[in-house]
Order: structure tokens, then C-alpha cells, then sequence
């Protein structure tokens, strides 16, 4: 069994909403363009999938934006954002794990058929470690067919660590006093594969790609997976949420970056 790392988190970063580089003392800082694919989940079906089977969501194709990793800021956060493109993802958000209901009432889809939407999707910090395999966590949020923006959180508590691989930080923060009630969310397995020839230039043949893989086992519901927090934006603005539940929500994505590392 490994040691268990974990590095201080940073806060103070604003929400990461432009794609491009940015200047950074003397020089110039480019993110790298990377693609989103959702795969198959094995121990139980997919929450979130592609709106078009095996076809990558890829930044600037299609109008989808800002799916690249954040270096320039510092947080190495791979986002993609689907607003305003022409491609949606499809979602289903199962009934509530039960118990998890503390102040509002599930909503109107849970439980129910799945729907499309132009979702935005965070994975936490993925080149915080080189290793085979690691922890991180990730956020969304998507409008959903009540009207309302929702957020899904998997972002655990930097004491919730796994003692078997390396959890990175999450530099970006956003974990809402109760993101973590009435019990932890999970993290997302990063199993990391870096280009296989190295020393060569950068090409699409040898390209840097990460499997996030969620799929953890619940801490209560052993036959549930990838425990997550929904939250509800409040209709009057001011960035305002109310929480709404806990769900099981099994996930996959190959991230594969479109640049060198």
C-alpha cells in the first residue's frame, strides 16, 4: 500500500471561463486543447455519455469551447464548455441514495428519463501527478429540463484520502460547506498515460490521454457507485445554491490532450 500524499490546497482562483493563453511574466502561457469522450462504465450504467457514440467533443469543433487544460492559471483544471455549440451530452440522474435528502426535495428528473444537455465539466487538477494511477475530483453543472442550472459535485474533502494512490489537490476549491453531506462524495480514479514516445515531437499518434474513471464503490451502499452532490442555483441570481440530494453517478471520460504537455 502506498503513502498517502496529499499537498495543501490553494484558493483564491476565479472561475476558469476563457480558452486561451496568457501572459505570464516575460513569456507566454498557452492551455492545451484537449478532447472529451465518454466511454462505457462496467459496474453499473453510465450517468452521463455522448450525444454521438465514440465521437470526441473537441475544443473548437462543433462550437465546443474551452475544453483545455489550465496551465496558465495554475490550477491544471481539463473543463469543457457545450453552451451555445452544437453538441449536448446525455444524462440521467437516478432517485435520491436514500438518507441524503437534508433540505431540498430531489428534482423533478431525478429518477426519470434521460435528457440532453449543453453541460460545463471540470476534472480537478489533472497533471498534478505523473504516477500510473491517481485521485482527483471534478464538477458540473447543466441546465436541466425543470428550467433550472444544476451542479454536480464530486469534490471530497482533502481528508476523505484514499491511502492507496496519490490524491492531488484541488487548487480551483468550490466545496460548498455541504458538498460533503450527509456523507462523502467520491473521487475519480485518473489512470494517466503520457505519450509513448517522449523524446519525439508531439503528434496525434503521440499524445498525452487520462481515463477518469468513476466508478468508486459508495462508503454506505456498497452496490452504489461515484456518490455525487447536486445542488440547485436559486432562480433570483446572486450565485446562490441550495442542496438537493445525493446520486449515484457512474462515469467515464478519456481526456486526450491536442498538444504537447
Amino acid at each position: 500500500m502506498k503513502t498517502l500524499k496529499f499537498f495543501a490546497l490553494a484558493s483564491g482562483l476565479a472561475l476558469l471561463t476563457g480558452a486561451g493563453g496568457v501572459a505570464q511574466g516575460k513569456g507566454t502561457c498557452t492551455d492545451i486543447p484537449v478532447s472529451y469522450t465518454f466511454l462505457s462504465t462496467t459496474v453499473a450504467p453510465a450517468a452521463i455519455w455522448n450525444d454521438v457514440p465514440n465521437k470526441p467533443y473537441q475544443n473548437g469543433v462543433d462550437g465546443v469551447a474551452n475544453a483545455v487544460i489550465h496551465r496558465c492559471f495554475g490550477t491544471n483544471d481539463a473543463t469543457m464548455v457545450l453552451a451555445h455549440s452544437k453538441r449536448y451530452v446525455w444524462i440521467q440522474v437516478p432517485t435520491p441514495i436514500p438518507g441524503s435528502i437534508i433540505v431540498n426535495p430531489a428534482p423533478s428528473f431525478a429518477g426519470g428519463a434521460p435528457f440532453q444537455s449543453q453541460a460545463f465539466f471540470n476534472v480537478r487538477n489533472i497533471l498534478g501527478s505523473t504516477d500510473p494511477y491517481f485521485y482527483t475530483s471534478m464538477a458540473s453543472q447543466f441546465p436541466a429540463p425543470d428550467g433550472h442550472t444544476h451542479h454536480l459535485r464530486l469534490l471530497p474533502d482533502p481528508g476523505a484520502c484514499p491511502l492507496d494512490l496519490v490524491c492531488v489537490p484541488n487548487i480551483h476549491g468550490g466545496i460548498l460547506p455541504d458538498s460533503n453531506l450527509p456523507v462523502e462524495t467520491s473521487w475519480v480514479r485518473v489512470h494517466y498515460m503520457p505519450p509513448p514516445n517522449p523524446a519525439q515531437s508531439w503528434s496525434l499518434s503521440n499524445t498525452a490521454q487520462w481515463i477518469v474513471d468513476g466508478e468508486l464503490a459508495d462508503t454506505v451502499y456498497p452496490l452504489l457507485y461515484e456518490r455525487g452532490t447536486l445542488h440547485i442555483e436559486s432562480s433570483k441570481g446572486g450565485g446562490s445554491e441550495t442542496h438537493e440530494g445525493q446520486y449515484s453517478m457512474p462515469l467515464q471520460i478519456l481526456i486526450t490532450a491536442l498538444g504537447p504537455i
